[in-house]
């Protein structure tokens, strides 16, 4: 895997140095590192800015805000005294509307969206102009007052995100189509498969023999609520199992893992063919990366809890849970024989191979900082390893003992036109075959008039 995965849209942010240019052109004069938003306040006279993703500033240096996941939009009223801007958990748009005086005293104007994006103040300073909803992904134009009171602008056909709202009133909007699909690599292929399904395709699993894939829907076409799905990876139709985001196939290709959207979260099978779920006791915590091992009588799964992340092992006709790595480890990929899993530490982001039975970590030669283990491989060169994120994604095999390595895959969706994430890579070396989620994401701008 390439990163977390989440049924929820993610927030894109790209951390850079902001600088400045003269309009008649210039050198760019570099102002801060590492910062994902800013805004310049009305007078002209400083910017407030969002650094490392989760920090608000104003004046630049002066922390007026501080987040546990991801801010965006962050907008200067008319007078200067107050920003506006949207706080989302870790990863996903759900967030919030939130608004911070110039001396760091916060309040939440409106909550409980499941998706939330773009921001603007009326000229009169009395309305935040917002961009959200609660249900579904569809976002529609919302206004909230400073006294937190809330009513619909307007709906449209797809997504709307607000920019700005002028002088006179016009209001400056994108209209966005923002999908994720899948492609795949079957068994003895040379070109690889569509194999989207509805508007939220997220690849979640595939089987070892290389023949099924698992993913998940959380798009409008099933109301923003989380189902899994099996299909062959040669193109037959999908099967909704149930609720819940899947994360493993069992070896005979009879069970699937999912964790489930209730909080706390619950770990469950869904069974493939027929019978019935079996359920686990909830969890307080994320869950994340639940994989089978080995003969799949057992499976390993992240906890996040807080600032606590440790990955568990399972037996599953117990359901006994003990821990399975040190604290601050947390597991990506599993070795074929389960004996074996590639972690990563918290603290140092570094993978290293790790025992299951014990013992100290083995480093892995030969893998850069902006490379991720994807999956177990076979010898002799037993890991794949793909460059993080972006549209490309480099996917090299590698001996982690001597660093030797190669080239082996390079991934692009054959129409690239609005990609901007290839992730939720799933790799079955024995059959040489693979499934990936891609983010596509394209926007027509538009000026309204009129909207009250």
């Amino acid at each position: 895997m390439l990163l977390k995965p989440t049924w929820q849209f993610y927030v894109w942010h790209a951390s850079g140095t902001l600088a400045t240019v003269p309009l008649e052109g210039g050198t760019p004069r570099e102002i801060a590192e590492h910062v994902t938003a800013a805004d310049w306040a009305p007078d002209g006279s400083g910017l407030a800015i969002v650094k490392n993703a989760s920090r608000l500033e104003f004046p630049i240096g002066n922390v007026l805000f501080q987040s546990a996941g991801v801010l965006s939009h962050p907008r200067f009223s008319p007078d200067g005294k107050t920003i506006a801007f949207i706080d989302h958990p870790p990863a996903t748009t759900i967030g919030s509307l939130v608004i911070c005086d110039t001396k760091g005293t916060a309040k939440v104007l409106a909550s409980g969206f499941g998706s939330a994006g773009g921001v603007a103040w009326t000229p009169d300073g009395k309305e935040i102009w917002f961009s959200a909803v609660r249900g579904g992904t569809a976002q529609q134009l919302l206004a909230v007052s400073r006294h937190g009171k809330e009513r619909l602008i307007t709906r449209g056909i797809g997504s709307i995100t607000v920019h700005d709202v002028a002088q006179n009133g016009r209001v400056l909007f994108t209209r966005d189509d923002f999908r994720t699909g899948m492609k795949a690599l079957a068994p003895r292929s040379t070109e690889e498969r569509e194999l989207s399904w509805f508007d939220l395709s997220l690849m979640g699993a595939i089987s070892a023999d290389g023949e099924m894939v698992a993913f998940s829907e959380s798009g409008e076409a099933v109301a923003g609520k989380a189902y899994s799905y099996v299909r062959s990876i040669r193109g037959a139709s999908a099967v909704r199992l149930g609720e819940g985001r899947p994360w493993s196939i069992s070896p005979d290709k009879k069970w699937v893992v999912v964790t489930t959207e209730s909080i706390p979260p619950q770990l469950v099978l869904l069974p493939i063919g027929p019978g019935e779920p079996k359920r686990y006791p909830p969890i307080n915590g994320d869950i994340s990366y639940a994989t089978f091992l080995g003969d799949g009588k057992q499976i390993i799964f992240d906890v996040t809890a807080g600032d606590s992340d440790r990955m568990y092992m399972m037996t599953l006709n117990t359901g006994k849970v003990k821990p399975a790595l040190p604290e601050g480890v947390f597991g990506i990929v599993a070795s074929p024989d389960g004996k074996y899993v590639v972690g990563s530490s918290v603290s140092d982001r570094s993978d290293k191979i790790y025992d299951l039975a014990g013992g100290s970590p083995r480093p892995i030669k030969g893998i850069s900082e902006r490379e991720r283990v994807a999956a177990w491989g076979t010898p002799p060169l037993p890991l794949y390893v793909a460059t993080r994120g972006g549209s490309v994604v480099n996917l090299f095999r590698l001996d982690p003992t001597t660093g030797q390595r190669r080239l082996w895959r390079r991934l692009m969706p054959s129409d690239p036109a609005g990609v901007r994430l290839i992730a939720d890579l799933y790799i079955a070396p024995e059959a040489q075959a693979y499934g990936y989620s891609y983010y596509r994401l394209l926007s027509q701008l538009y000026i309204a008039e009129g909207l009250r």
